[in-house]
């Protein structure tokens, strides 16, 4: 996505900047992450409108194609939910697949009112091939998540029923839940009732088995976003620390 506004990170210095601005997810509100993505870039000597452009963009069309993969992964709750009113669940999926596909005109358009709200400069005219890149990227990461999600139930509670989809469903639609309380810090206790919520619903678990998903995965998922940002950051701390060699005390 940088590279789609002419800048560069090499990839151990983008993997830390994600990392440790990552953290800042664990804070009331949800765009603390958008501005510490930015500010880290920009320390790196990214511009700070390929900086924060690329922050909001990952962060904004993220939302979107998770709302788009919930529809579509979770359209067998929604019909039960409309209470067999197929026609209803047929709008949703059509307008999922509307927003995907005018993602790349709607996103820049959308963009710089998040900039105004998380107060960062952003560039009006999004590149079009960024916020495919970004679309792309995030659909496949949403499917990947509700594959390990499902893998994660069955090492928890052994073989699993239901297929695929209900999995993906229920951490997208919790996930998405959670962040979307901008008072809860990374959607702690939101995200949690909402999976225990769908998970029996979509009859997946009893309630308790659920519950018991929702409090190990909460715990598993902080330790994986925790501990690589700590690391980053504890390293990085180390390095700044470390005193400069004065080239007059080699000695000859």
């Amino acid at each position: 996505m940088l590279g789609c506004w002419g800048a560069r990170l090499r990839f151990l210095d983008a993997a830390r900047v994600w990392s440790v601005s990552n953290l800042a997810r664990y804070l009331p509100g949800k765009i603390w992450n958008i501005g510490a993505m930015g500010a880290m870039s920009r320390e790196l000597g990214v511009s700070p409108i390929a900086a924060s452009g690329s922050a909001i963009l990952s962060t904004l069309v993220n939302l979107l194609a998770g709302f788009v993969v919930a529809a579509f992964a979770g359209r067998d709750l929604l019909e039960q939910g409309a209470h067999g009113r197929g026609t209803s669940v047929l709008i949703v999926v059509i307008l999922g697949i509307a927003l995907l596909l005018a993602a790349p005109v709607l996103v820049p358009r959308i963009a710089p009112i998040l900039a105004r709200i998380a107060g960062r400069q952003v560039d009006a005219s999004l590149p079009s091939r960024a916020v495919v890149y970004a679309l792309i990227g995030n659909v496949v990461a949403w499917l990947l998540y509700g594959a390990a999600f499902r893998i994660f139930v069955s090492g928890l509670l052994g073989p699993t029923t239901g297929g695929y989809p209900a999995y993906l469903a229920a951490y997208t639609i919790s996930y998405l839940l959670g962040y979307l309380v901008l008072f809860a810090p990374a959607g702690l206790g939101v995200r949690e009732g909402a999976m225990v919520t769908v998970l029996t619903v979509a009859g997946l678990t009893t309630a308790p088995q659920a519950a018991l998903v929702a409090l190990t995965s909460r715990v598993w998922l902080t330790l994986l976003e925790v501990v690589p940002g700590f690391t980053f950051w504890l390293h990085s701390a180390v390095i700044r620390r470390q005193p400069s060699r004065d080239p007059s005390d080699v000695p000859t």
